[in-house]
């Protein structure tokens, strides 16, 4: 069965539908023939593939949780693809007292993913910086 959302959160997700449908009385068939049409929303976990490029757009209101789950799913498909790694992120909004510390994990997270190329927009980069530095990020940030 294909989810609309690859990797570990795709799966997941799908698995947690699929548990509460087949509850309900749906049958198996059935579950598995509308999750397989089924579409993430706009700017959720959207693959585009541009010539050589694959585009994932994952820019709808992200939290830690989400956020390191679909880079590792970026960075184990472009392993695949044999593609480098290239990152443009931000900051994390809504994360109240906890914010510099979550920035700061997402930092550690993408050093150790080792992207090729990596890029920030918006707030918050010092804490995202130092995450990079202490998880020892050998690149430049743009």
């Amino acid at each position: 069965m294909d989810a609309p959302v690859r990797g570990a959160r795709g799966d997941e997700n799908a698995a947690a539908v699929a548990a509460v449908a087949f509850t309900v009385g749906l049958e198996p068939d059935c579950i598995a023939k509308e999750q397989a049409a089924a579409e993430a929303p706009g700017r959720r976990a959207r693959m585009e593939e541009i010539g050589s490029f694959v585009l994932i757009d994952d820019s709808y209101s992200a939290n830690p949780l989400s956020m390191n789950r679909m880079l590792d799913n970026a960075s184990a498909l472009a392993r695949e693809k044999r593609l480098p790694l290239v990152l443009a992120l931000g900051e994390m909004a809504e994360l109240g007292e906890e914010a510099d510390r979550h920035q700061m994990e997402l930092g550690e997270h993408v050093a150790r993913l080792d992207p090729a190329l990596l890029f920030w927009k918006g707030g918050r980069f010092e804490a995202f910086a130092e995450g990079l530095s202490v998880a020892g990020f050998p690149g430049v940030v743009n």
